[in-house]
């Protein structure tokens, strides 16, 4: 009993070091902003909406990528969200608020299916891969921009720039704890899992191979 206790003990010792350092990571990659030219942007949603308009933290993730627009920084822009559950569509909303700041309708591409990191950064590369361009300038938090580009690189993009909206601040503790323990999942998700199922299969084959060889020289002792 006491070596289980101490076996738990360490390891959530271990979690905690884990997500500590994972934090750490996260702020520093976050707040070093990269911006050059690049072939679209890409918004991803906040998952909620404030009575129907872009909450305080995607507002900010929309004026900054307008003022990169603006600047020259990209051609198109791609905001990225889901459809809440009163049917309210968060892409079509980032579209709009884009607009009413100046920014051409033409130069906006709406994914109304980006329910998560992931499914946004697969959408972006499959728009990225039908229009033959391979760059693109992730805005959003800090704190969110390193999972932003684990999820576009697991889908074949490679070059990604960066501009992060917010400053470090202690209440964003929570949400830098939460994306911490995110990375390690997709990073988990992206690499870990298949790699394991791909074993798994080999294991699977390896198996059926050596019982077929088994039972041909059953057969063979038999005859």
């Amino acid at each position: 009993m006491r070596g289980l206790i101490k076996l738990i003990f360490y390891l959530v010792v271990l979690a905690i070091f884990a997500v500590a350092g994972m934090s750490a990571w996260l702020i520093c990659d976050g707040l070093s902003d990269l911006v050059v030219h690049a072939d679209v942007a890409m918004v991803p949603g906040h998952g909620e909406l404030d009575g129907g308009q872009p909450n305080p933290a995607l507002k900010d993730r929309l004026d900054r990528v307008t003022q990169l627009y603006q600047q020259g920084n990209f051609p198109l822009i791609v905001v990225c969200g889901s459809t809440a559950p009163d049917g309210t569509d968060e892409a079509a909303v980032m579209g709009q608020y884009l607009q009413a700041g100046g920014v051409p309708g033409s130069a906006i591409v709406e994914d109304h299916q980006g329910a998560t990191t992931d499914l946004e950064a697969r959408h972006v590369a499959g728009f990225m891969k039908a229009r033959d361009i391979d760059s693109v300038l992730v805005v959003s938090q800090y704190y969110h921009i390193t999972r932003v580009k684990l999820a576009l690189k697991h889908a074949g993009i490679s070059k990604i720039s960066q501009s992060h909206v917010g400053k470090l601040q202690k209440e964003d503790a929570e949400r830098i704890a939460r994306e911490a323990v995110a990375i390690y999942y997709y990073a988990a998700k992206f690499y870990f899992f298949p790699a394991a199922k791909v074993a798994a299969q080999q294991l699977e084959n390896e198996a059926e191979k050596m019982k077929s060889q088994a039972a041909d020289k059953m057969n063979s002792i038999d005859k």
